[in-house]
């Protein structure tokens, strides 16, 4: 029945529509949406919509109710078939279609009508009294800001039909709400055909169109659906693949869930190149021994309830198949070498090895004899590649390794490599000097590092080398910068003499100046004057590194002339650094003077305050020449430098109150400075 015939947006109609599917969900029922749990048969229907450039072909006639145009979808109830949902229309998601490994994969995207419309229609034959799951995948084409949020959700109805268009069973997804991410989901039901053999499978608009209720649907399928059914090979779940070296004879076991009152078997196999599938005569049983492995092959079981859908391609469940791929045995393409070493070197036995899978396993084992009796080695240390094995030479001797191959591969025979000889030799002497580079101003070095590898040697070592003395190395008396070499001489109880040497590189002395002290008026700023040079050398500054500290007041403490304001006096020390590490310092003293602040007015009555003339910041001038006159012109003070403050008498005797004029000249930065000066009692 079709309950609109335009394309109406009308409130009522949409409100009668829905009345009218809820009395016919209410009179005829409605499956619960759920796709089969156990396992499923090989599929009746499997319509991925094929692939190809650009827009798809439409469907053949009678598939659809919709319009089809080879564009970008304008209108509610057309479709196309597309490689990406975008591609139908670009403001819906960027999606590709969902058939794995299917390049330029079409789906159908549909912007649905308002109408009840089919999606998708499809006649099948089948067997009868058997479980079928109808499904397909399903993708809002809507993002979640499509009709400012209040976009119309798709809803599809999986419904099976008799041949005379009656309903049989049916489903609904229920409103698919849009995601921000766009994800590809699963839905239908399963139902069971009774006693008939012939249906329609149709998917159908159960949401009015509009703004909104935009969708893309893909690999709907149509097959058996029974209890689950699973294949082990030798314990393994075949799941994936499984690994052989060829000769070995697997066993594989089936398992199947209840569902089947008396479940028939079948075994298959098919060649690893994916042809089709062959009944393996007379396996009809759960189990299938004695499968060899003399090729890569693939092996699935298929079962059913009875004779009939047994013996029917697409009314029985199948296992996953148990891909057994034959791998290469075994073998040794590089034997361990016999090896000589002294005592706490670090030598190693390498392999070189292949077959099975993923990959040979390594396990060392240790003897003193090349016959055996053979002990696990020592683990490998954390990070070394699997085929090579470092052996501990801490104690001379000889002693033998050989390497244990085996594989996960299933029948697949561990391998031995030869025995190796691994010969540790009597002690050595050593020596590491901790200390390689020094600079020439550097004091004494005490040298270390010089070891004898035996134990209980108590004979000491012996330092030799320019500059060395009393086992001290001075870089001044091995005559400055160069490279020179330290020998460690040591004699054991047998009288054997070892010999071992190392270097140390002398560079040259660095020599920093800060320069000539500096003074400067409060508020402004100097240059500082910093040079460096190595001992020796006069040309400076070049590669040097250059640190001032403190960095208060400097605009870049990192350069041999910063500019310096410091907000009172202070030492600067500059480090110089050559491109060596040798350092060198000096100092330079930036005396900031304060900026004159002269009082106006003091009273001189001997009550302990203000009764002195008091300058402030006049000390920071001690050539400054200070005048003090009274109105007459009469020079009653003067004072060079000013290292009292006047306290308003001349001679010794008490000037009048009154206003007095005074002349200060700082002698350095500043003009001579004038004004008036009162003196009150």
């Amino acid at each position: 029945m079709q309950l609109f015939t335009g394309k109406t947006r009308d409130p009522i109609l949409f409100v009668c529509f829905i009345l009218l599917v809820l009395i016919h969900t209410a009179l005829y029922g409605q499956s619960v949406p759920e796709t089969c749990q156990g396992s499923l048969g090989d599929p009746i229907v499997n319509i991925d919509f094929g692939s190809g450039p650009g827009f798809g072909p439409p469907l053949e006639a009678g598939v659809t109710t919709y319009f089809y145009v080879p564009q970008i979808i304008e209108h509610d109830g057309q479709y196309t078939l597309a490689s990406n949902v975008n591609q139908a229309k670009p403001d819906w998601h960027v999606m590709e279609d969902h058939t794995p490994g299917d390049e330029n994969g079409y789906m159908l995207v549909v912007n649905a009508s308002n109408e009840p419309g089919e999606f998708y229609r499809q006649q099948v034959t089948v067997c009868q009294n058997t479980d079928f799951e109808f499904s397909a995948w399903i993708i809002n084409a809507n993002t979640p800001e499509t009709c400012a949020g209040h976009a119309k959700r798709p809803n599809v109805l999986f419904r099976i039909e008799d041949l005379h268009g009656n309903r049989i069973d049916e489903v609904a997804t229920g409103d698919i709400e849009p995601t921000a991410i766009p994800e590809w989901k699963q839905y239908g039901f399963t139902f069971n055909t009774g006693d008939e053999t012939d249906f329609y499978l149709v998917m159908i608009n159960n949401n009015p169109g509009g703004c909104g209720n935009d969708l893309a649907i893909d690999d709907i399928t149509f097959r058996a659906c029974g209890p689950g059914l699973t294949v082990t090979a030798e314990g393994l779940t075949a799941d994936g693949m499984l690994y052989a070296c060829p000769g070995a004879t697997l066993d594989l076991e089936s398992s199947i869930s209840a569902g089947f009152d008396t479940p028939l078997y079948q075994w298959q196999v098919r060649p690893d190149d994916h042809s089709g599938w062959m009944d393996l005569p007379g396996e009809m049983s759960s189990s299938l021994r004695g499968v060899p492995t003399d090729a890569s092959r693939q092996y699935r079981i298929v079962a059913a309830n009875n004779p009939a859908n047994l013996s029917s391609e697409f009314c029985r469940v199948v296992s996953s198949p148990a891909r057994i791929t034959v791998v290469p045995p075994l073998s040794v393409n590089r034997q361990p070498e016999d090896i000589a070493a002294c005592l706490n070197e670090t030598p190693f036995f390498e392999v070189q090895a292949s077959g099975g899978y993923p990959a040979p396993d390594y396990r060392w084992e240790v003897s003193r004899d090349p016959a055996g009796p053979w002990a696990a080695a020592l683990p490998a240390q954390t990070g070394t590649p699997s085929n090579r094995y470092y052996p501990p030479t801490d104690s001379p001797g000889e002693y033998y390794y050989r390497c244990r191959l085996t594989t996960p591969a299933l029948g697949c025979a561990p391998l031995h490599t030869r025995a190796a000889k691994l010969t540790v030799l009597p002690p050595v002497v050593t020596l590491n000097l901790p200390v390689r580079s020094l600079c020439a101003d550097d004091a004494p070095l005490l040298l270390e590092g010089g070891l004898p590898l035996a134990e209980g040697n108590d004979h000491p070592g012996v330092y030799l080398g320019p500059g060395v003395s009393g086992g001290y190395f001075d870089p001044r008396a091995a005559g400055g910068p160069g490279t020179y070499e330290i020998t460690y001489t040591l004699r054991n109880t047998s009288g054997c003499q070892y010999l071992a040497t190392d270097r140390i590189t002398v560079h040259p002395a660095a020599l920093a100046e800060a320069g000539p002290d500096k003074k400067m008026l409060e508020g402004t700023h100097v240059q500082l004057d910093g040079t460096a040079r190595l001992s020796g050398m006069d040309d400076g500054n070049g590669d040097f590194g250059f640190s001032w500290s403190p960095a208060t007041g400097l605009d870049d403490p990192a350069v041999a002339n910063p500019r310096a304001s410091p907000p009172e006096s202070l030492t600067y020390t500059l480090t110089v650094t050559t491109p060596n590490g040798c350092t060198a310092t000096d100092t330079v003293r930036v005396q900031v003077l304060e900026k004159l602040v002269i009082p106006s007015a003091f009273t001189p009555n001997q009550d302990g305050v203000n009764d002195t003339w008091e300058i402030q910041g006049i000390a920071d001038y001690p050539n400054a020449s200070i005048n003090v006159f009274n109105r007459w012109g009469r020079l009653v003070f003067h004072s060079r430098g000013y290292p009292l403050a006047w306290d308003g008498t001349a001679g010794g005797i008490p000037l009048p109150p009154g206003v007095y004029y005074y002349l200060i000249d700082p002698g350095i930065f500043l003009a001579p400075i004038s004004g008036s000066l009162s003196i009150i009692r």
